[in-house]
């Protein structure tokens, strides 16, 4: 992974709550050892292999796929001038699918060479949700998508997540903004084998569906700067 010469953030304040939910993520991808050599990955996503040329990627999506808009890495928890994001999106009833869920868009996440190091599919106003079985692992507020800085806001809605292993040096982190203010057992069936969706008492209750694949290079550089923040005493409330 290459990323700038001074990628670590210096004088910067970052919320609280944005280091601890990146450091919960990163240390369950590095298998709660923050100080182990992270591994590197074969496959990232599907046919998408770890730090493969951006171009090269982009052919291996489904037809259809158009690119929908590129920039580069915001939020400031990442690392500085090392990051940039491609985002491919499909119209109609065509879509990426990915865990028997369906996706609008799809996010390369690439490095200073334009390699991808991640991946991040997102739909924006899913009518059905899908969760692995056994389902959420648990509640974690406020932030729901990391590459675009997006939490939540409201009283009324809750962030379920879920951790998947998706292989060597992978995992895929599950959010979801849900319309309720927490989650209502029983789960019922999903609509593939080995899934279960939540139960539900709003009309819409899905806002966002977010599958990020946080690949284990990444997550030990997250780590970093969230130690490095810390120590200089600019983790905001």
């Amino acid at each position: 992974m290459k990323l700038s010469k001074n990628w670590v953030p210096h004088n910067i304040h970052v919320r609280k709550i944005l280091l601890n939910n990146l450091e919960f993520y990163s240390l369950a991808v590095l298998g709660g050892n923050a100080a182990a050599e992270p591994a590197i990955p074969d496959k990232i996503w599907g046919p998408i292999a770890w730090r493969m040329p951006l171009r090269d990627a982009m052919k291996l999506l489904p037809a259809g796929a158009r690119r929908h808009r590129e920039m580069r890495m915001a939020n400031l928890a990442f690392p500085r001038d090392s990051l940039h994001i491609t985002t491919m999106a499909m119209d109609g009833r065509v879509v990426f699918e990915d865990h028997c869920n369906r996706f609008k868009y799809l996010s390369f996440i690439c490095d200073t060479e334009s390699c991808v190091i991640g991946i991040q599919l997102v739909e924006t106003s899913p009518k059905t949700v899908n969760w692995p079985s056994p389902g959420p692992n648990g509640i974690l507020e406020p932030y729901y998508n990391y590459i675009e800085d997006r939490y939540n806001g409201s009283s009324g809605n809750c962030v379920p997540y879920q951790i998947v292993d998706a292989g060597r040096g992978v995992k895929m982190i599950k959010t979801v903004l849900f319309n309720q203010p927490q989650m209502f057992l029983p789960h019922g069936p999903g609509e593939c084998p080995g899934t279960v969706s939540l139960q539900a008492y709003a009309s819409r209750p899905y806002l966002e569906n977010v599958h990020w694949y946080l690949t284990a290079p990444l997550a030990k550089s997250l780590l970093e700067i969230v130690a490095s923040v810390r120590k200089s005493g600019l983790d905001d409330q």
